[in-house]
């Protein structure tokens, strides 16, 4: 006891601080560490894609895949970057065509037109192209993954913790069938994690708040967000950051700016989706009655059956099944494909290796196997040294 005591007072005798460059080195560590994982997922993503695209994997990942890049192949000038999936042709008795424009994209062109203007790059070859879509939404994938990542560790999370859990969310198995699959979802998931890193780098850090920098690149950052993204998940997120720092009692000028970005957001998401209502009305020729025109455009019609308004219009093999115990089920099998297998297995093996380990330890009745009343009674053992070791000093 009095040479442990000792160690504590020269210690303590001993607490000069440390050089910089001693002291950062575990977060040097910590950052090399990070950006090592990181460079071996994003090469494992990208490198492990298959160069074939599948056409075994069902009629949904086909459908979808096909249907979106036909949305951002029609993002042109032409039809006011807003794109389509279909253009019917109706001929009538005296050999007039008739055209008719079939559900438009409902969201921002930003990432239509953007993607549009990349895959142009491989239209020579079928399987570039068809490839570039997937390596498109892997760099989507991976981005939206670091970004989580970053907010997690911007809000003061551990290495371990934020990478676990990064890892945890990334290997869900129905992400893991979205990721390759081309589609308006990931980006606008990136779109919403965009909003969480802009809100825990700018503003939930005390420092952050103090800075009058930050509040403005909250505000870009988050409204480019939902530019980007694809609903209203992002501008609600938004909306309950303004009454979380509302009722929180930050300073006006805070609150100010954090009610402006849901304002601002929710416009821009709203804009959009009017915009592309009023290009589909005018190509398909209701530009007479452009109120009727827009109620009765996909665009109005998504949005509505989204909502589960009752004024939507549903076709005769989308109208919804309203049985609770078809809503059980599939609520049952949607949870069940966001829990990732490996955690799961990890635990189990675990539960194996203490039960083992407390069986052969009554078997042999050594005391040496770990059990975990091992563990609680060294530890309390640990507490009660400290304990006098702190008294003793303060005596």
């Amino acid at each position: 006891m009095t040479l442990m005591i000792h160690r504590l007072a020269s210690a303590g005798s001993e607490g000069a601080p440390l050089p910089k460059s001693e002291q950062g080195f575990p977060r040097q560590r910590e950052k090399l560490v990070s950006f090592a994982v990181a460079m071996v997922a994003c090469v494992a993503v990208i490198m492990l894609e298959p160069a074939l695209f599948s056409l075994e994997r069902g009629s949904h990942f086909n459908w979808v895949t096909l249907h979106t890049l036909s949305i951002v192949d029609h993002s042109r000038l032409a039809s006011g970057f807003v794109g389509y999936s279909c253009k019917l042709g109706e001929i009538a008795g005296d050999g007039a065509i008739t055209f008719n424009y079939d559900y438009f994209n409902r969201y921002s062109v930003l990432f239509p037109v953007a993607g549009n203007l990349f895959l142009d790059l491989f239209r020579e070859s079928t399987q570039l192209y068809l490839l570039a879509t997937k390596q498109l939404m892997n760099l989507i994938y991976v981005l939206t993954v670091w970004l989580m990542y970053l907010s997690l560790r911007t809000m003061r999370f551990s290495l371990l913790t934020s990478i676990l859990s990064v890892f945890s969310v990334g290997a869900s198995p129905l992400w893991l069938h979205y990721r390759p699959m081309f589609h308006f979802d990931q980006p606008g998931l990136l779109g919403y994690v965009v909003c969480i890193y802009s809100y825990a780098a700018f503003i939930w850090q005390p420092e952050a708040r103090a800075s009058r920098g930050r509040p403005l690149a909250f505000l870009l950052l988050s409204v480019s967000g939902c530019l980007f993204g694809r609903s209203f998940i992002s501008v609600l997120f938004l909306a309950a950051v303004s009454i979380f720092q509302q009722f929180k009692g930050t300073s006006v000028r805070l609150r100010l700016v954090c009610w402006l970005t849901t304002l601002l957001g929710g416009a821009m998401v709203g804009a959009a989706a009017l915009y592309a209502g009023i290009v589909e009305s005018i190509l398909n020729g209701e530009a007479g009655n452009p109120v009727a025109g827009l109620v009765q455009s996909s665009v109005f019609q998504s949005s509505l059956r989204r909502l589960g308004l009752l004024a939507a219009v549903w076709p005769d093999a989308q109208k919804p099944k309203l049985e609770w115990s078809s809503l059980v089920s599939h609520l049952v099998e949607w949870l069940a494909n966001l829990i990732p297998a490996w955690p799961v297995f990890l635990l189990m093996f675990l539960c194996i290796i203490l039960l083992v380990g407390g069986l052969l330890g009554r078997l042999s009745g050594s005391t040496s196997v770990f059990t975990a009343r091992d563990l609680s009674g060294k530890l309390s053992a640990r507490g009660a040294e400290l304990s006098t070791l702190i008294e003793l000093t303060a005596g």
